[in-house]
Order: structure tokens, then sequence, then C-alpha cells
């Protein structure tokens, strides 16, 4: 009996260490870096500001093989002012001749073009977020999603529709993306310092690879799993707003 339970405390032990898991206790982080001049939204990540950004990486495939590192990495950004969080992402791309951005009308769906999604769990419950795809074209969709993505894709509210700023540019290394999201577009605690959840996937067409900053699995249903998310730390004196937006 006693050999019996060592062998199983070995086991676990082992599954703890595999190089490139996390734990339940374990998630990466992103720390929003607070910006005077914040960068102007044309999709060149060449604003001063990003150069005081720390960038994070590491995206792990969903598709095709899961578990492994993406083929080709993507570098995410961020920082924000006293009215907007902002998203500075480079990806990287060896083939940018059959990079997929189709032009298209606001909050169509891109697959199986090249695309960037950014949720934000914005009251840290694990639950519930706010999401935000761009493509290399800067075009975007919005969406919320309840439940922890219990309803996958096709129980994401895609009635809702924010008020944000996107431009993307392709160049000879990829595609690079720059994105504003007011503050005021969101819901979240009035409190001085915050912590938000978050989790960042990135689409590449010419390899038909997804793959997501914060791991996730196939039987996730997709990157609203938000209790799977990474966390977005350094957010301070920001103020919620209404989302009323008056159209004339």
């Amino acid at each position: 009996m006693k050999k019996e339970l060592c062998r199983w405390r070995i086991i676990a032990i082992c599954l703890v260490f595999i190089p490139g898991s996390l734990s339940a206790a374990e998630h990466r982080t992103i720390i929003a870096a607070k910006v005077q001049n914040p960068p102007k939204i044309d999709g060149r990540l060449d604003d001063p500001c990003w150069k005081v950004a720390k960038p994070t990486s590491g995206f792990i495939q969903i598709h095709p093989d899961e578990g492994e590192l993406a083929t080709e990495q993507t570098f995410v950004r961020a920082v924000y002012d006293e009215h907007n969080l902002y998203f500075g992402i480079e990806c990287l791309d060896t083939r940018p001749d059959r990079i997929t951005a189709r032009l298209m009308p606001r909050d169509s769906n891109f697959w199986p073009g090249d695309l960037i999604t950014i949720v934000l769990d914005t009251f840290h419950d694990r639950q519930n977020c706010y999401g935000f795809q761009v493509n290399p074209r800067g075009i975007q969709r919005d969406f919320r999603s309840e439940g922890d993505g219990r309803g996958g894709w096709g129980g994401i509210d895609l009635a809702w529709d924010g008020l944000w700023w996107s431009e993307g540019r392709i160049s000879e290394s990829g595609w690079t993306v720059e994105v504003a999201i007011p503050f005021r577009t969101l819901r979240f605690p009035r409190k001085r310092e915050q912590l938000w959840g978050i989790n960042i996937q990135r689409y590449q067409s010419s390899r038909r690879e997804n793959s997501d900053w914060s791991p996730i699995t196939r039987a996730d249903r997709g990157i609203i799993k938000v209790s799977k998310a990474g966390h977005l730390e350094g957010l301070k004196d920001i103020k919620p707003g209404l989302h009323l937006e008056l159209l004339p």
C-alpha cells in the first residue's frame, strides 16, 4: 500500500513540472504601461510609447498541433492613458504574400482570413468578457460572451457594438495591428487598481493554425473560455463609462 501511494505521488509531481504546462494557480501576465503620449492608430508600431511596453509572446497552438508552440510567433504590447487602452500586436509571417485580409463590412465573419481576437474579462469573474476581433486591414468585429463560453461561439452576443479604433498593416515580415479601446466603452469595477482577465488568439490562414497567448484546448470551445485567461495588470486610476453613443 505504501509503495503504491508513493508511486502515485511521484506521478503527480512529474505532471506538475511538465515543460510548458500551466497549473490551475498560474496565470500568464501582461503589464500595461501608462504613457503620456499615446500611439497614433495607423497600424505602424513605430510610436515611442511601444518602446516603454514590455512585449509578451509564447503563443501555443490549439490547432493543428495542440499544445505545441505556434509555428510563427505573435508579440503583444499594451499601454494606456487616461482615456484608452492600447494594444500593439505584431504577427510574424514568413509568407506575407499568403496573408488573407479581405475588405468587408464591420461585424462580418473574418474566418478563414488572418485574424487577431482579444478578450477582456473586466470584472475578473472568469465568466464574462468583451471580445474584439481585427484583421490585417483593421476591419472590426466585436461581441460579448457569458458563462465562461459554455454556449460556444453560437452563444456569443454579436449585437453588442463597442466604440473602438483599429488599423492594420501588412509588411515583409508579416502584419501589425494597433487597437485603441476607450475605457468608456467598457464596464468594470470602480477601484483605483484594476485586475482584468485577458487572452489573445491568432489565426494564421496560410497554415490553418490557431494559437493562443494563454493556452486553451479544443474542448474549451474557444478563447471565450475566460477561466483560462491570463492577467492584465498595471491599470490604475481609470473610470468606466455608461456605454452610451449618440447618433445624430
